[in-house]
């Protein structure tokens, strides 16, 4: 981005404060691949269509929970180019083709009531000590975070969720839902969090499991697919926002001329739009009803049918940060091996609208586990 936006500031700020663990965190590639577990269609589906209505967990259905058909069977093959109204380039370059295996995605970020639900009683085992894990992080609860008029608290997407715990919430959950797990994961550290004597994850080293068919984090190549609207040939592939455009003043084919933009007010919740929906300006307004996170899927879908990949919380992927993108032809691209820093997408409610862009990328650094107030996730699975 050329200009640098409030997120970015408070992640900083966030950083030093919560003690990072500095150096490379070890993350090994190849997507799994498993058979295609369908509850809806047999193996006739396209793109956009509902793979899965609700999760089930321990013999409850959980709403918002609903999964999407990213790509039909064939999967999709995307040939990078320029993007004139980008002031960043994500991941589909001039001179890099990529190709996706079909996968489906949650039409909705995880929410708190199934993140609280899927983590309830959950201890791990580290350095020969038992501790139990922290199933209620949220920040966007209470008197600071008041929920707004008409809204649901447990359906406000899981805020403060760092990447550690969202790739270990992601194991536990295929668990409970009978899936191969998609990561093998080792703790390297921990930290008390929140109330009652419970940790969090701080840092792991993550790796892939081959023929998995449990859920997992997006790519980064997934979730710009997604967002984008999962058709090169159609013009929303080239919005700046997930399902709308940005508005014609907004960007001057080399600067950002504003942090505000009400063309993302249909679309995404952000910094300038958050208290009522409507852009106005940026105003710090903790207490008032509606600062912080919105219950997902207030605002309009893309085409795909997938809502909030613009704005209210950023999402993780299981990329690490790389600086320069080759541009060559890949299969499933997972990002390097090694890093320092964990990327989010798609901004949050703390964000300027130039965060909130399908191309737009967030940088945090590795061993700090504890996630932001904006930080949250959405899911995939592989199929076949």
């Amino acid at each position: 981005m050329k200009k640098i936006n409030s997120v970015l500031i408070m992640i900083s700020f966030l950083q030093l404060f919560c003690s990072c663990v500095s150096g490379n965190t070890v993350k090994k590639s190849s997507l799994p691949k498993a058979p295609l577990k369908i509850y809806i269609h047999d193996n006739a589906y396209k793109a956009g269509d509902i793979a899965v209505k609700k999760i089930e967990v321990e013999g409850k259905t959980y709403d918002k929970t609903e999964e999407i058909f990213v790509t039909g069977p064939e999967g999709a093959v995307v040939i990078g180019k320029q993007y004139p109204n980008s002031g960043d380039k994500g991941v589909f370059i001039d001179g890099r083709t990529v190709t996706l295996s079909p996968f489906v995605m949650g039409k909705y970020e995880v929410t708190q009531e199934l993140y609280s639900a899927v983590m309830r009683d959950q201890y791990i085992t580290f350095e020969n000590q038992t501790y139990k894990l922290q199933e209620i992080p949220f920040y966007c609860k209470g008197e600071k975070y008041p929920l707004a008029d008409g809204e649901i608290q447990q359906y406000r997407p899981a805020d403060g969720i760092g990447w550690p715990m969202a790739v270990y919430f992601c194991n536990v959950l295929s668990e409970k839902t009978g899936l191969k797990k998609a990561y093998k994961i080792k703790i390297k550290s921990i930290r008390w969090w929140g109330e009652g004597g419970k940790i969090i994850i701080m840092d792991a080293d993550v790796s892939l499991v081959p023929n998995a068919d449990g859920y997992r984090l997006p790519t980064q190549a997934e979730w710009e697919f997604a967002a984008r609207g999962g058709d090169q040939s159609k013009p929303e592939w080239n919005y700046s926002y997930s399902g709308k455009n940005m508005s014609d003043s907004f960007f001057d084919g080399k600067y950002y001329t504003s942090n505000i933009d009400s063309a993302l007010d249909d679309v995404g919740w952000y910094n300038a739009n958050i208290l009522n929906g409507t852009t106005t300006k940026y105003v710090f307004a903790e207490g008032k009803k509606g600062w912080g996170t919105h219950e997902v899927g207030k605002k309009n879908p893309n085409s795909l049918g997938f809502y909030d990949m613009s704005g209210n919380v950023t999402e993780w992927v299981y990329d690490f940060y790389i600086e320069n993108i080759p541009a060559e032809n890949v299969i499933n691209p997972t990002g390097p091996l090694t890093g320092s820093k964990y990327v989010s997408r798609g901004g949050g409610f703390y964000s300027t609208a130039s965060g909130c862009t399908v191309w737009g990328q967030i940088k945090n650094q590795v061993g700090n586990g504890a996630g932001a107030t904006w930080d949250g996730f959405r899911l995939v699975r592989s199929i076949q």
